[in-house]
C-alpha cells in the first residue's frame, strides 16, 4: 500500500502482504490507521478509493450499496474530484516503477524470513531513492511504459 502526496513523494509504504490481500485489510492493520494521531493533525486526512471506510482521517469515494443503480449527482461530482487526486497516486507509482523496473515484476524467490526481508528492503530503498529524485530529475519518457503514460479509467462501482 502506497500513500503519496501531491508532489509525487511516497509518504507511507506498507509492504510484505501477499498480492491477494485486499487494500482495506492492509489499511485496517497498518500503523497509520491504528495510531492516526501520530500521523495526522486535525486538518489532515487521506483520500481513498471506495474500498476504504470513512472516519475522521480517511475520506473515501462514494460507492453504490445494495440495489442502488446510480450515485446521486453530488456523489458523482465528489468522486470525479477525488479521481483527479487518485490519478496522482497512480502517476507516482508509474514513475517509481519507471525508475526502478524491478518493481514491475519482483522475481525473487521467497524461501524464508531472510529472503522476505531482503525484498522488503529493496522496495523500501527504491522508495527512498524515488523521493530523493522526485522533482529533481525527470524520468525520461523512454523509460515509461504505456501503462505509466495513460491515465486509468475511473469506475465508480
Amino acid at each position: 500500500m502506497v500513500i503519496c502526496d501531491d508532489h509525487k513523494r511516497i509518504r507511507y509504504l506498507n509492504i510484505g502482504w501477499p498480492g491477494s490481500v485486499h487494500d482495506q485489510r492492509i489499511y485496517q492493520n497498518c500503523k497509520i490507521n491504528k495510531t492516526p494521531a501520530q500521523f495526522f493533525s486535525s486538518q489532515e486526512y487521506l483520500l481513498g478509493d471506495s474500498a476504504f471506510t470513512s472516519n475522521a482521517w480517511t475520506v473515501p469515494a462514494y460507492k453504490k450499496f445494495g440495489g442502488q443503480i446510480v450515485l446521486a449527482p453530488g456523489q458523482i461530482f465528489f468522486n470525479d474530484l477525488l479521481s483527479a487526486a487518485w490519478c496522482k497516486v497512480e502517476h507516482t507509482i508509474g514513475i517509481w516503477k519507471a525508475r526502478f523496473p524491478f518493481l514491475r515484476q519482483l522475481r525473487n524467490r521467497i524461501i524464508g524470513k531472510k529472503s522476505m526481508k531482503e525484498v522488503i528492503n529493496f522496495v523500501k530503498a527504491s522508495a527512498v531513492l524515488h523521493n530523493l529524485f522526485v522533482r529533481k530529475h525527470a524520468v525520461p519518457k523512454s523509460w515509461l511504459s504505456m501503462d505509466d503514460l495513460v491515465e486509468p479509467d475511473i469506475d465508480d462501482d
